[in-house]
This record gives structure tokens, C-alpha cells and sequence, in this order.
């Protein structure tokens, strides 16, 4: 273990004399060779540390630290949220054009939008929704549920509903694919 860490300091050594040894002032260079002694450091502590590392963890985690040292006004936005932040700034939004509400385990249609995809499909309030592009919707959180509903226009949507008077399930449009 002493060895690993002496390679790892040795490495990081190395990489940060490199650095100092080409002083230049362009900023470009500068983050070119953090990121490469970034990248080392972090393989090596991938590599070498007794217990497993969750990358994604980490990562998150040194890009809230960097943006510590920002303005408050600075922020990250990770790319499962891009849809919604684009819709809140642009005010444009692709979806099937329903409004959900979840009860128990399952989620059903509150509230159908006129002209919208869901209305062209034949949805009607009510309905339950049981498969979203080959997913269970049973005990599927809300916000995941609207995620799958919400997306760019024209992004095709396989989803199975059954209405809570009918006992069997049935795909709704032809091919059981609605666009957003």
C-alpha cells in the first residue's frame, strides 16, 4: 500500500514539475495541464484506494467544490434537468400534453390538453398509465413518470394505459407510440 501511494505522490510530482517548468500565461494551457493532473490524480486514487469509488459521486462533488469558489449566481445543471431548465427559459415545451397525478403505485391522466398529442391519441382522464417505452410505471416516482412524458417535440414515446374500468391492458394509438 506505501508503494502505491509513493507512485501516486512521485506521478503527481511529476505532472505539477511539468507544469511549473512550462510557466506560460495562457489560460488554455493552464486548465489543459490541471485537467491532466486532475485525470492522473484521479486514477491513480481509482487504482490504488482500498475501497471503491463511485465516479459519479466524485465528480459531482469536485464540481460543487469549484463552484464554491464562484459567484452565487453560478451554477451546474446536470443533464437530466436540461429539458425542464430550457423550458423554464425559452418558455417553449415538447410533451404529450397531459397532466399526471400519482396515488399509491400507480400513476394516472388528471387532465388531457385539446390538440395535444395525448388528445389526438385518444387518452382520456382517468386513464392509468402501466408501461412507459417498456418500463413498469407501477411504483414509478411522479417526477419520473412527467420526465418520460416531457422531452423534445417529436421524440417518440411507447406508453401502455388501461382505463380503470376496463381490466385488461390496451395500447393506445396504432403502434402504441405517442410523439411529444
Amino acid at each position: 500500500m506505501r508503494k502505491s501511494r509513493k507512485i501516486m505522490l512521485f506521478a503527481l510530482i511529476g505532472i505539477a514539475g511539468l507544469a511549473l517548468a512550462f510557466r506560460s500565461s495562457d489560460k488554455y494551457f493552464l486548465i489543459a495541464k490541471n485537467l491532466d493532473i486532475f485525470a492522473a490524480f484521479y486514477r491513480e486514487l481509482n487504482t490504488y484506494y482500498v475501497e471503491e469509488l463511485p465516479p459519479d459521486k466524485l465528480m459531482q462533488t469536485g464540481i460543487e467544490a469549484m463552484l464554491e469558489e464562484t459567484d452565487p449566481y453560478t451554477d451546474f445543471v446536470p443533464e437530466e434537468e436540461l429539458d425542464e431548465l430550457r423550458f423554464m427559459a425559452t418558455g417553449k415545451y415538447g410533451g404529450v400534453g397531459a397532466s399526471i397525478y400519482t396515488e399509491g403505485e400507480w400513476t394516472s391522466i388528471t387532465d388531457v390538453y385539446e390538440g395535444s398529442p395525448m388528445d389526438k391519441a385518444g387518452i382520456k382522464a382517468g386513464d392509468i398509465i402501466v408501461s412507459l417505452d417498456g418500463k413498469s410505471a407501477k411504483n414509478m416516482e411522479q417526477e419520473e413518470v412527467s420526465r418520460y412524458l416531457k422531452g423534445t417535440a417529436g421524440t417518440p414515446l411507447n406508453i401502455v394505459l388501461r382505463h380503470p374500468s376496463t381490466i385488461p391492458k390496451r395500447r393506445i394509438a396504432s403502434s402504441g407510440t405517442i410523439s411529444t
